[in-house]
Parts: structure tokens; C-alpha cells; sequence
């Protein structure tokens, strides 16, 4: 009578798992495909309880598990999981593979390096020169040894295979004031950064690249205001220190501008040039930055 009550249990246990199976996750034959498919006893396939051998069919659930990795299946009245890799589906083949695939592409979306963005101010001590559109070099006593002052904001976006590199962009203002003359400078700036030796909490790395500047100005109290444009580049070496949830970094580098355009027949019927300014000269920055996704 015991041994039938038993039975009786284990036959009720096995149809409610094969009726769970097939209402929860639509179970379809399959076929192994691979001489050991592995059976895990969890999604995270940290445990392998066995395995089935190839050409053995099964029933398997039709919704991936894992990042779209594994599928259920009734084993030992257990649900358990199998690799889809493995097996060859009866039905639905493409349907499962195509769920496998958003599923993998939703988890590495999800898995992509946080990007840090940073708030900063600096200044730049810039030795100038300037020189006419001919060539000819120009005494401007205001255009030499100037040391700008300015801010910005940076964009730092990680490479996605792990490597501790990637780009630095950055969107900065400068201006400098010598006597009644002024000079003014937006520069869009991108460069290539690779961490040294980062160390937890403490991080070095190095950096070059390159710069544009779309605007330029240079003031002469309220008697002129000239425009030009300029290019440049620049290179040196960041320290960052974590405190708690932001960043302080401490940029030390050079960097070279020229600026070109300035028409100076604007403001004398005497001067029927363009004059382009040049700047080179070390720079400092501290900034503050934090990550987000």
C-alpha cells in the first residue's frame, strides 16, 4: 500500500512538472547535437549534475535563460538547464535563436564601461609670436608671454575590451588680459589617453592629441574686436585621486595654438594684412569628474 502510494506521489510529481514545463515555458522536442551536452542544476551554471549523450532527444522549455545561454529542462523530476548551443530544436529553431540574440546583445549593453564627464578650470602661461599672412614677423608687444585663464568641461569614454585607454574630449574657454588688449579662445579638443599604473584609489595616465578652434577674439578695449580661427595640439600627464564618489585630477601638460584670420585692414587703412598669432607654453588644469552611464 506504501510502495503504491509512492508511486502514485512520483507519477502525480512528474505530470505536474511536465505540465509546469509545457504551460510555463512552451517545451518543444529537441535533439543533442554535441557528444556531451552538460546539464547545470542553475542558471548561473555554477553546478553540472550530468549529462546527455548526442542524438538523445529531450524536452526543453522555448525561453532562454542566461543572457539567452541555457534552456529548462525536466530532469529527475528538476527543473534543470541545458545549453542551446547544444541542441537542435524540433520547431521554432529560428524564433529561439533570434531571443538567444537580443537577450545576448540586451546583456552587453548593459555590461559597456561607465563614461566619466569632468568640470575644470586651468590656465595656460603662453609665449606668443605673430606673423602677417606674407610671412614677416610682427613686433606685438601684447601678444607675448600671456597667461591665460580659463574652464571647461571634459568627456572621458573608456575602450569597451577591458583595456584601461580610450578618448578624452573637451570643450574649453580661455581669455587673457595684457594692458587694454585682450584674447579670447574656444577650442574643441580630442585626445588619445592610456592609464600608466592605476592604483585603486590613485590613478596616473598620459595623454595627447589635437584641437580646433572654431572661434577666437582678439579685443582692443572699445576700439576693435578681430576674429580668427586656429588649430593646435597638445599632450601631457594627468593624476586622478578618488574621494568618495568624484574624482580630483591634476593635469600638467603643453600645448601649441595658432590662431589665423585676424584682419587688421578692419581698423587702418594703413595695414592691408592678416596677422596669425601663435602660442606654446605649459599648462596646469584641476578638475573634478564623476561616471555615469
Amino acid at each position: 500500500m506504501v510502495n503504491l502510494i509512492l508511486f502514485n506521489f512520483r507519477l502525480v510529481a512528474i505530470i505536474f512538472c511536465l505540465f509546469g514545463l509545457t504551460r510555463a515555458y512552451a517545451a518543444v522536442w529537441a535533439t543533442v547535437v554535441v557528444d556531451q551536452a552538460i546539464i547545470y542544476s542553475d542558471i548561473e551554471m555554477s553546478s553540472e549534475i550530468g549529462y546527455i549523450k548526442k542524438g538523445k532527444q529531450v524536452r526543453v522549455g522555448e525561453v532562454p535563460r542566461n543572457n539567452g545561454r541555457l534552456l529548462p529542462i525536466i530532469i529527475n523530476q528538476k527543473v534543470a538547464y541545458i545549453e542551446i548551443q547544444d541542441i537542435q530544436t524540433s520547431t521554432k529553431l529560428e524564433a529561439l535563436q533570434s531571443a538567444s540574440k537580443r537577450m545576448k546583445e540586451l546583456a552587453k549593453r548593459s555590461d559597456k564601461r561607465p563614461k566619466r564627464v569632468a568640470l575644470y578650470g586651468g590656465s595656460f602661461l603662453a609665449s606668443g609670436s605673430a606673423q602677417t599672412d606674407d610671412g614677416d614677423e610682427l613686433e606685438v608687444e601684447d601678444s607675448s608671454d600671456l597667461t591665460f585663464f580659463g574652464f571647461g568641461i571634459r568627456d572621458y569614454r573608456y575602450r569597451e575590451d577591458g583595456v584601461e585607454a580610450g578618448l578624452k574630449s573637451g570643450l574649453d574657454y580661455y581669455s587673457a588680459t595684457e594692458n587694454d588688449t585682450t584674447f579670447n579662445f574656444l577650442t574643441i579638443s580630442a585626445n588619445y589617453f592610456h592609464h600608466i599604473d592605476p592604483m585603486g584609489s590613485f590613478d596616473i595616465m598620459a595623454y595627447g592629441g589635437i584641437s580646433l578652434s572654431p572661434f577666437s577674439e582678439l579685443k582692443n578695449s572699445d576700439l576693435y574686436t578681430l576674429n580668427g580661427l586656429g588649430y593646435g595640439a597638445q599632450g601631457g600627464i594627468e593624476a586622478i585621486l578618488k574621494i568618495k564618489e568624484v574624482y580630483l585630477h591634476l593635469d600638467f601638460g603643453y600645448q601649441y595654438l595658432k590662431l589665423s584670420g585676424f584682419d587688421f585692414s578692419k581698423i587702418s587703412n594703413d595695414s592691408d594684412y592678416k596677422v596669425d598669432f601663435t602660442f606654446m607654453g605649459p599648462r596646469a588644469v584641476a578638475a573634478l569628474s564623476f561616471f555615469y552611464q
